[in-house]
């Protein structure tokens, strides 16, 4: 009745670990993303102090309401 182990041995352990790392770093790349655009649209940002790195941008204009939504922002 005990929960299985996520990783049954070593290779998938490995495994796991492969993954979060390229997920870490794709999310790492992403951000980096965002403060390049930020900072070169001079756009204003705070961050979130209960949740660090999740960025509050105030959107005053529909065309940044539109980049935001099909995400322009990150270049997909």
């Amino acid at each position: 009745m005990g929960a299985d182990p996520v990783a049954d041995n070593e290779d998938d352990y490995q495994n796991y670990r492969r993954a979060a790392k390229q997920h870490w770093d794709m999310m790492k790349q992403y951000y980096e993303k965002v403060m390049k655009y930020l900072e070169k649209k001079s756009i204003v940002w705070t961050e979130e102090e209960a949740n660090l790195g999740t960025i509050l941008i105030p959107i005053n204009q529909t065309q940044d309401q539109q980049a935001v939504r099909s995400h322009r922002l990150l270049g997909t």
